[in-house]
């Protein structure tokens, strides 16, 4: 019993060795994508980079403090913000890449069906008669 009480010691460390690293490189990058400039596209994608990075790091290392110190609310917590930060992230990404588009009209725009605008110098209709 005691070897898979070490075992889950140092994989433990090892979780919260790894996401210390990986927050640290994390804030690295995003603090020279913030010194560069984040006027266009590329500027703000390697910034969101640096942030998702940084934050699946801390969660991670959150994840190993947890388990190692036996602290249960903070191993739930992390797994939660892995969760939720990892979703939200990954929907900045893809709509910095310019994967993500979203449609104005037609069928699939907020669930509802929406007409395409008028033609230019004509009144849309109102629904009443002269």
């Amino acid at each position: 019993m005691e070897v898979f009480t070490a075992a889950g010691e140092y994989l433990s460390l090892a979780l919260l060795a790894s996401g210390l690293v990986a927050f640290c490189l994390g804030g690295r990058a995003e603090i020279a994508a913030l010194r560069t400039g984040v006027a266009d596209r590329q500027g703000a994608l390697s910034m969101a980079r640096g942030l998702r990075a940084a934050i699946l790091g801390a969660c991670v290392a959150g994840v190993g403090a947890g388990r190692y110190w036996g602290i249960d609310w903070l191993l739930a917590l992390s797994l939660t913000m892995l969760a939720v930060e990892t979703l939200e992230i990954a929907v900045v990404v893809g709509a910095l890449r310019g994967k993500a588009k979203p449609r104005l009209w037609g069928r699939g725009a907020a669930g509802r069906q929406q007409d395409a605008p008028s033609a230019p110098g004509k009144r849309p209709s109102r629904g009443r008669r002269s």
